[in-house]
C-alpha cells in the first residue's frame, strides 16, 4: 500500500504558507497600493470572511455527497492563482471586491478539504488518525510562524508584486500536489440525511455556539493587546511580539501532548480544560501591569489554541463521522465568526482603555464553558 501521508504533510505547508504571507500585509496594501479609506478597508474585512464561510460550507456539502475532495482541493488553489494574479497584474478597487475577495475566499476551502481528506485517510490506513491530524494541524501552525517575516521581508526590500507572485506559486504547487492526493472510498449519504445530521445534533449545535463564542473572547484579546500594553500600559512596544512568540512555541508541543491525552483521559475534557484555562486568563489579564506576568501567563492562551483550536476541529469530526466535510468546515466557520465579532469588540474601548473588553471576554468565555460542558462526549476517538 503506497503511503501518502507524506503528500499530505507537503499539503498541509503550502496552503497555509499562501495565506500566511499575503493576510498580514493586506491592510498596508489597500492603504498604500490601491488607496482604499478605512471604510472600504473595513468592508473588504467583512467581506471576506462572510464568503469564505458560504463557501466552505457549500464545498463541504459537496465533497460529503461523493465529490473527489482533490478536485476540490485542486479548484480551490486555482483560485488563489488567479486572486494573486489580479493583484500582480492589474490591482483595482473594482476587481477587489467583484473578483478578489470571492476568489480568496474559495481559495480558503482547500484548507478544510486537505483535514477533511486526511481524516479519511487517518480511519481507513493509520494507527490514529488523530495524531495524523494533529501534526498536519501543527505544520499549518508552522507556517503562520514562518510566512508573516516572509511577507515583510519581500514588501520591505522587494515589492507587493513579489509577494503575490510568490503566493501565487504556492497555490499553483498546492493545485498540482492536489493530483497526486488517494481518492479515499467514502460512504455517500443523500442530502437529506446530511442536513438532518446538524440540525437535529443539538451537541453539533451547542459546540459550534461553544467555540464561536470563545473565539470571540479570544480575538478580543489577541486584537487588542499590543494596544493595552503600548498605550494604557505604557510598556515596551516589543513585549507583544516576546508574548506572541512564547505562546507560539508553546502551542505546538501542547498540542502533540493534547492529542496524546485525548485518548487517556477523553476529548471532551481536554476542551473543557482549553476553556477553563481562556477563562482564567481573561480574568487575570486586566489585573496584570508587569511584564514579566505578562511573558509567565503567556502559558494560558498558548493552552487554549492548543486544546480548543487543535481538538476542536477532532471533535466536529467525531460527532460526525459521516461528513467529515462539513465537519471541518463547520469548525473552521465558527472559528471564523469568533473572530469577525471579536475584533468589532475593540469598540468597546473608551479612551485608550482596554481593560473593560477583558472583562467583557471573561464573561463570553465562562458562556462558552457553559455551552461546551452540556456538549455529548463522542461514542470514540479515532
Amino acid at each position: 500500500m503506497k503511503d501518502y501521508r507524506y503528500i499530505y504533510i507537503i499539503m498541509a505547508l503550502l496552503i497555509p504558507t499562501a495565506a500566511s504571507v499575503v493576510t498580514p500585509i493586506m491592510a498596508l496594501y489597500l492603504t498604500d497600493k490601491i488607496h482604499l479609506s478605512t471604510s472600504l478597508i473595513s468592508l473588504y474585512y467583512v467581506l471576506l470572511p462572510i464568503f469564505m464561510v458560504i463557501t466552505t460550507q457549500i464545498a463541504g456539502k459537496i465533497s460529503d455527497m461523493g465529490f473527489n475532495r482533490a478536485r476540490i482541493i485542486a479548484i480551490s488553489a486555482t483560485f488563489g492563482v488567479i486572486a494573486n494574479s489580479f493583484f500582480y497584474f492589474i490591482p483595482s478597487v473594482l476587481l477587489l471586491f467583484f473578483v478578489v475577495v470571492p476568489c480568496f475566499s474559495l481559495a480558503q476551502v482547500g484548507y478544510s478539504q486537505i483535514f477533511a481528506s486526511a481524516r479519511e485517510y487517518g480511519i481507513k490506513n493509520l494507527k490514529s488518525s488523530i495524531n495524523f491530524t494533529t501534526t498536519l494541524r501543527a505544520l499549518a501552525s508552522l507556517s503562520w510562524v514562518m510566512g508573516p517575516p516572509l511577507a515583510y521581508f519581500l514588501v520591505v526590500n522587494i515589492s507587493f508584486e513579489s509577494l503575490f507572485f510568490c503566493c501565487g506559486v504556492l497555490y499553483l504547487l498546492a493545485a498540482l500536489m492536489s493530483y497526486l492526493m488517494p481518492n479515499v472510498e467514502k460512504e455517500v449519504k443523500n442530502t437529506e440525511s446530511q442536513k438532518g445530521e446538524i440540525l437535529h445534533n443539538k451537541s453539533v449545535i451547542f459546540l459550534f455556539i461553544s467555540v464561536m463564542v470563545m473565539f470571540i473572547a479570544f480575538t478580543g484579546y489577541a486584537a487588542t493587546i499590543p494596544l493595552y500594553i503600548t498605550h494604557e500600559l505604557n510598556l515596551p512596544e516589543q513585549l507583544p511580539g516576546y508574548i506572541y512568540s512564547i505562546a507560539a512555541f508553546l502551542e505546538i508541543p501542547i498540542m502533540f501532548l493534547a492529542a496524546r491525552m485525548s485518548k487517556r483521559i477523553g476529548l471532551k475534557k481536554i476542551m473543557v480544560a482549553g476553556g477553563i484555562t481562556l477563562l482564567i486568563f481573561m480574568i487575570i489579564l486586566p489585573l496584570t501591569t508587569k511584564p514579566i506576568v505578562f511573558m509567565f501567563i503567556a502559558f494560558l492562551p498558548a493552552f487554549f489554541i492548543a486544546t480548543v483550536n487543535a481538538m476542536g476541529m477532532v471533535y466536529f469530526q467525531e460527532l460526525l463521522p459521516n461528513i467529515p466535510g462539513q465537519a471541518t468546515s463547520l469548525f473552521l466557520n465558527a472559528c471564523v465568526c469568533g473572530q469577525v465579532v471579536g475584533g468589532a469588540l475593540i469598540g468597546i474601548a473608551d479612551n485608550n482603555h482596554y481593560s473593560p473588553i477583558y472583562m467583557v471576554d471573561a464573561v463570553l468565555a465562562a458562556i462558552g464553558l457553559l455551552f461546551l460542558i452540556v456538549v455529548k462526549k463522542p461514542k470514540e476517538i479515532r
